[in-house]
């Protein structure tokens, strides 16, 4: 159904329509500015790759497979071209393993399936004999540079250093973008291309809202539930004309300490596999097979219950330190003063040098383990616990 006929059929119409395409691979010479998949049946995006998987079509893949890319669509890509019969799966990144945004158990994995991780190398071009197949990518030797914003490294091609990798089948899996062709109602970009929104989450047509990957680029689906609660309540805020809900913090006494101290020694439980042989060969075989039910219950004990609060009443609290003397951690401090921010919530701790400088003692929740050990120890049960969660109430 077009967009235009929703508009006219309903106030309001969210468009969540995600990052749909692919990001194309940035080629010099004569592959600059040409999209490779439409020149080459041997190329594909990741993202169509894994899609039409999905829906259930028949996929092949060559002897030999190239994946470009650093996520884990990349790494989906390369194990599921195992499972359809390539004999070599090489990744392709431009820094090293340490820099990647993936897990360690997902690269454990792929290793243990086959596939290779090749780093420090930029793709620049392709190979494609007489028929138009693919034979070979070509890469310069990256090394590494400064730092980038959220820990990664930069990577900066070697001038002179290009080589040629043999492949007959080649992934894209380098991030995915937003696209507005499916649209027959224009809406206003910005200068980078993506919907320009109001504060109320509308874009330039009236009654047209948009919300999750669509906008920001791709996020994960925790952050895409969370812009979805949002903009709900800021579509419902427009229809009616008034604000009928509003986020308030829920803060419900708690009897005692629900975590131990030996909580803390619980190693990580160990996560089952299904058996190599097996899960090469199909796909639809599930490679984590769940935890059993005494090892949920220790991987849970594990949780620190951030939602919980322990405060000293500095009105009670004697000063005798017994709560400093057993905790595990630098979580409770001799304070002269504490932030406050405008919005009257506590910011950082102003930590006293000089005992006579002590206004208070107090808890500092960021490092707290919520062990109970203070709890136990104050003489005085100065010590209270608290859940405080975030929740929904009608105005």
């Amino acid at each position: 159904m077009r967009l235009s006929r929703l508009l006219e059929d309903y106030d309001a119409v969210l468009l969540a329509t995600g990052c749909m395409a692919g990001q194309s691979l940035p080629l010099k010479g004569e592959w600059e500015n040409v999209e490779p998949t439409e020149k080459c049946s041997d190329i594909e995006t990741g993202l169509d790759f894994l899609l039409a998987l999905h829906r259930g079509e028949a996929k092949r893949v060559g002897r030999r497979v190239a994946v470009v890319g650093a996520g884990f669509t990349a790494l989906d890509c390369a194990r599921v071209a195992v499972r359809l019969g390539a004999e070599e799966v090489t990744i392709h990144i431009r820094t090293t393993e340490e820099y990647i945004p993936v897990t360690h158990e997902e690269i454990f994995e792929a290793k243990r399936e086959g596939v290779r991780i090749k780093g420090l190398r930029t793709p620049v071009g392709l190979r494609v004999d007489d028929r138009g197949r693919l034979t070979g990518v070509e890469f310069a030797q990256n090394r590494l540079g400064g730092w980038r914003a959220g820990g990664r490294r930069q990577a900066v091609p070697i001038e002179g250093s290009e080589f040629l990798e043999p492949c007959d089948t080649l992934i894209v899996a380098i991030g995915q973008k937003t696209i507005h062709d499916l649209l027959d109602t224009k809406v206003e970009l910005d200068r980078s291309g993506s919907v320009r929104l109001t504060d109320n989450g509308m874009t330039s047509v009236r009654g047209l809202f948009a919300a999750g990957d669509y906008v920001t680029g791709p996020t994960t689906a925790i952050e895409a539930v969370g812009q979805g609660r949002a903009i709900a309540r800021r579509i419902d805020t427009w229809l009616m004309g008034k604000e009928r809900r509003k986020t308030v913090v829920r803060i419900t006494p708690v009897a005692g300490p629900l975590r131990e101290r030996a909580y803390d020694f619980i190693p990580r439980q160990a996560m089952a596999t299904a058996p190599l042989h097996d899960r090469c060969k199909s796909l639809s075989l599930e490679v984590e097979m769940g935890l059993a039910g005494d090892a949920v219950v220790e991987e849970a004990k594990r949780c620190y219950l951030c939602n919980l609060r322990y405060e000293i009443d500095v009105d009670r609290c004697i000063y005798c330190r017994a709560c400093i003397d057993v905790a595990p951690r630098n979580c409770i401090k001799l304070v002269k003063g504490v932030e406050k921010k405008s919005d009257g919530s506590y910011g950082a701790l102003d930590e006293a040098k000089d005992w006579n400088e002590v206004c208070a003692i107090w808890i500092d929740n960021n490092e707290c383990i919520r062990c109970g050990a203070c709890f136990k120890a104050c003489p005085v049960q100065c010590i209270s616990i608290t859940r405080n969660e975030l929740t929904e109430v009608e105005e």
